[in-house]
């Protein structure tokens, strides 16, 4: 927690919170040309946020071991969701960035 200074992905530095975007809601998010490009969910662009926080290697590990089923494994399927559709739309608007891939 914020008070202890600790979470399940260790413990809380300076450079771990989402510095820039104070105040923004999930709404304001979900805003987002890129998010409306992708016509993402909530739940995929939370899933897909969540991702590139440091809760990472929470997903990473057990997916790297194999491990089945794994334990947030709607997390996994509505990341990996979100994640196909943001890059269908970056290869639409940056198409040369994606040749020969």
């Amino acid at each position: 927690s914020l008070e202890t200074g600790v979470y399940h992905g260790g413990t809380i530095g300076p450079y771990d919170f989402d510095t820039g975007h104070e105040g923004r809601t999930l709404q304001d998010w979900m805003q987002v040309e890129e998010v409306q490009l992708a016509k993402l969910t909530e739940a995929e662009f939370v899933a897909v946020r969540f991702y590139t926080s440091s809760s990472f290697p929470k997903i990473n590990g057990p997916l790297r071991k194999l491990v089945r089923p794994h334990p947030w494994a709607m997390v996994v399927y509505l990341m990996d969701r979100g994640i196909k559709k943001l890059r269908a739309v970056q290869a639409q608007v940056n198409p040369e960035a994606f040749a020969g891939r």
